[in-house]
């Protein structure tokens, strides 16, 4: 699953995306377990379980740099 998360530009009654990174890593969880359960949890290139509070900072450190 790819997900790009973009700054809305010009787009009445729509927040910006700051600090969204939780409810990013919860509705990538939702979606997951719904389509398969086994596959609960994140990956990177490094590990093959990244634990989602992990991957929610490792997003806003990302971000942010």
């Amino acid at each position: 699953m790819f997900v790009k998360v973009h700054k809305p530009v010009n787009t009445p009654c729509v927040c910006d995306n700051k600090d969204r990174c939780r409810a990013l890593v919860e509705y990538l969880l939702k979606e997951s377990l719904e389509d398969k359960p086994y596959y609960d949890t994140f990956f990177s290139h490094e590990e093959d379980y990244v634990p989602p509070v992990t991957a929610c900072k490792r997003l806003t450190t990302t971000i942010r740099s």
